[in-house]
């Protein structure tokens, strides 16, 4: 009996033991869920991805991880559930709540205010300390996932792992998101950051892996998880091809301001051919005159037009279009150029009734590296006046002409464009 009464202890002992305490049942369904609002983001994007987008090969490795750098903001939200970290929060409210709102407002004001050039780089600024600000959550919710799996904070080393993932994410997020909005000059140095991202990224990852091997035991499945998330989260920005679509040129369309809506018609093929950037520009003969304040809902409409084309015809990247301003302030600019052509019916001479003197044919080079960049600048009904031409000549801009036909405003520009495109770019090429 004495023997019976002890094996029954012992099974009903052994039942107390494997049954799990509310608190670490509580701890691992939080656990799970803060996962699982890190991955779901990311899964709803992939199933909206368009069905040719799904290839195998690097593309399937690229999704891989795209799906598990997830941005994972929304898993945040869990922590303002627990009294503890909310007590944080309302004991520093001028870290946490008082100062973020004045950020925001400040920015919002000067982002208002300032140039086009302006607020483009302040939107790099801002990309590259949320990208920052992204790997150093990355790190405390791996922090917290660490120390409630196994009671201990993360090694340095592993910190350095996600570390190295976020600056890499920042390289990448200057071509992914800088290429909407910043100046065409910037587009080569885009490019090399990114190329240098891509390469340390094999690096960054064999140092995960030596760190995760290193640390073996310490892990557990949970805590596994939560690792390679952060380190590869930054590295979500290599696993977007927001540029396949993007052509090879750095194309710069500096349109007159027609009558009517033909502006719009100017943008949408433009930017069906890949065209980079729009600057309408006013010139001596523009017909239209609108006060500044409704130049520039001109202009929101144009950029509508040309999101909405670039959503057409499969492209990533919506290229910016620029409030109007006078022609002398353009090229005043004097932005860096691979090319600049200005396109103008008077380049024919008059008396001879002879082609123009200097033909596109003539003025486009034997080649155009990748990246080349070009600026067009197309005049108004009527053209663009001796004097502009003149001065866009003293700007080192070619003056050219079309041919014995004289273009429309709205088709001289997209016409060129596809000339340069089926040369230099990609028109024509296969997919």
């Amino acid at each position: 009996m004495e023997q019976l009464s002890s094996a029954q202890e012992i099974a009903t002992a052994g039942s107390q033991r494997v049954k799990p305490d509310a608190s670490i049942l509580f701890k691992r369904y939080f656990l799970l869920a803060l996962l699982l609002c890190t991955w779901l983001p990311i899964a709803f994007f992939i199933l909206l991805a368009p069905p040719e987008a799904a290839t195998g090969g690097l593309a399937g490795i690229k999704t891989v991880f795209l799906f598990l750098g997830t941005a994972h903001v929304p898993a945040t939200l869990f922590f303002y559930t627990d009294k503890e970290f909310f007590g944080i929060i309302k004991g520093h409210k001028l870290r946490y709540v008082y100062l973020p709102i004045f950020l925001t407002l400040t920015t919002g004001l000067l982002f208002a205010v300032l140039s086009n050039v302006a607020q483009a780089f302040l939107l790099l600024a801002y990309w590259s300390w949320q990208a920052f600000h992204y790997g150093r959550q990355n790190i405390g919710v791996y922090a917290f996932a660490s120390i409630a799996q196994t009671g201990t904070a993360p090694h340095r080393a592993e910190k350095m792992a996600i570390d190295f993932g976020t600056i890499l994410g920042i390289l990448g997020t200057f071509k992914i998101l800088g290429t909407a909005v910043a100046p065409t000059y910037l587009y080569s140095t885009f490019d090399h950051l990114y190329l240098f991202g891509s390469v340390t990224f094999a690096a960054v990852l064999i140092f995960s892996l030596a760190v995760y091997a290193k640390f073996y035991r310490d892990t557990t499945v949970f805590k596994t998880l939560f690792f390679f998330t952060s380190v590869t989260a930054a590295f979500s920005s290599f696993g977007v091809t927001a540029r396949e679509s993007e052509s090879p040129l750095r194309i710069t369309l500096v349109q007159s301001v027609p009558k009517g809506d033909k502006m719009e018609a100017i943008v949408r093929a433009a930017t069906e051919l890949g065209v980079a950037h729009v600057v309408p520009a006013l010139t001596a003969r523009t017909v239209v005159t609108l006060e500044p304040s409704r130049w520039r809902d001109r202009a929101r409409r144009w950029q509508r037009v040309a999101k909405e084309a670039a959503k057409q015809c499969g492209r990533a990247v919506v290229p910016p279009v620029d409030i109007p301003r006078p022609l002398a302030d353009v090229l005043a600019l004097d932005e860096p150029a691979d090319l600049r052509l200005c396109l103008w019916e008077g380049a024919i001479d008059e008396r001879s009734g002879s082609l123009p003197v200097a033909t596109l044919a003539d003025s486009l080079p034997a080649a155009l590296d990748a990246g080349s960049r070009i600026h067009l600048l197309v005049g108004p009904e009527g053209g663009l006046s001796r004097e502009e031409v003149e001065s866009a000549r003293a700007h080192r801009w070619t003056i050219v002409g079309m041919g014995p036909r004289i273009l429309r405003t709205e088709t001289a520009g997209p016409a060129v464009i596809a000339v340069l495109q089926s040369r230099f770019g990609d028109l024509g090429a296969r997919r």
